[in-house]
């Protein structure tokens, strides 16, 4: 497995999911370079989602401004989270002091940081001919007491990782020795994320991750002709926040290529919200990665001494009511300005995550 999707993202140079057949940007798109008649079957969030959020069967409300900013809130979350779970299988890729190594353990990233992961890959077959489809496992286990931390790519901001991910890899290759279709499921079990640049009072946030996240790859790179699918379905708790044991909700979509509509939405489940919201991209390139691998970033936002995002315009929906939600730029970091655009109240302006933190 290499390179891959910071993806959610988002805003990185890489995929989760990815391997030797494909790579990514932060808004999802990946390649394989293939040939022949494989066709790749698309996997959407809500199908694979395997978790126990009653929330999702209830719309949210929205029935103030500030409800409106805090789905805005959870947006910009869950992208910071799948930018951190790319983060960390491509940073562990970086600093990987041997290729072809099938088991090594790689060091914290962080200054002044101890941890480290030990990363076991197989392969199947192990000597693979034309023709054969090779399925690669790759586990993933944090320092049972210092973790693994790495500072999420284009973003700086300090993460420590605690647990185990397993990532199971499937790519086809032809009779010519081209690169059909690639797919990846990775699973998350009690994964989580010590953020070190994000406070609640004294204690810093924590995330709780269990789920999936399913990428397929199939085209041809040279010819620009790629079609690449994300879908992330995950169930996360948030032990800082509210009672600390409700259990919130991440469905992510990512859709990309010459056939498909390129778009970002996610389903955002939440006892927060009372129900679940959709957050939509308003086009390519004005997620919160900007649509590009080195995202523009300022300082002096909610992820304190590291960067934010400076781009970001959502549609925020539930039933009739729909708000739209922009960040302002590097002058004014970390903050966006919520309209109402359907039902709703009358906007107004707010900071990334205060909502959230304050729950």
């Amino acid at each position: 497995m290499t390179t891959g999707l910071v993806a959610l993202a988002l805003g990185t140079t890489g995929c989760i999911g990815g391997d030797s057949g494909s790579s990514g940007n932060g808004n999802g798109n990946g390649n394989g370079n293939g040939s022949g008649s494989s066709e790749l079957e698309i996997v959407h969030a809500r199908d694979v989602y395997d978790g126990d959020s009653t929330e999702l069967e209830e719309t949210a409300p929205l029935a103030t401004d500030d409800d409106a900013a805090l789905a805005m809130d959870f947006a910009y979350f869950a992208y910071l989270v799948e930018t951190a779970m790319d983060s960390f299988e491509v940073v562990t890729q970086q600093n990987r002091e041997d290729d072809e190594a099938t088991q090594q353990t790689v060091e914290s990233d962080c200054h002044l940081h101890p941890g480290e992961v030990e990363l076991e890959e197989e392969v199947s077959p192990a000597q693979p001919s034309p023709g054969d489809t090779v399925t690669m496992t790759t586990t993933w286990t944090t320092h049972p007491d210092d973790g693994y931390c790495i500072e999420l790519l284009n973003h700086d901001a300090p993460v420590v990782f605690h647990g185990e991910v397993t990532q199971v890899s499937e790519t086809e290759y032809h009779d010519d020795g081209s690169v059909g279709v690639t797919t990846s499921v990775t699973t998350y079990e009690d994964f989580s994320m010590e953020w070190l640049s994000l406070q609640v009072g004294q204690e810093l946030v924590e995330v709780i991750l269990s789920g999936e996240d399913h990428r397929g790859s199939l085209g041809d790179s040279a010819g620009g002709d790629v079609e690449n699918y994300i879908a992330i379905a995950l169930d996360v708790e948030l032990p800082q926040l509210g009672d600390g044991d409700e259990l919130h909700t991440i469905l992510r979509n990512g859709h990309f290529g010459t056939d498909m509509e390129q778009v970002i939405d996610m389903e955002l489940a939440s006892p927060f919200l009372e129900g679940t919201v959709t957050t939509n991209q308003v086009d390519p390139e004005t997620f919160f990665d900007g649509g590009s691998d080195t995202p523009q970033t300022c300082d002096g936002g909610p992820l304190n001494n590291a960067e934010d995002s400076t781009n970001g315009s959502v549609e925020i929906r539930a039933d009739a009511v729909e708000y739209l939600g922009e960040l302002q730029g590097i002058s004014d970091c970390g903050e966006f300005v919520l309209s109402a655009v359907a039902g709703g109240g009358s906007g107004g302006t707010y900071m990334l995550l205060d909502q959230l933190l304050e729950q």
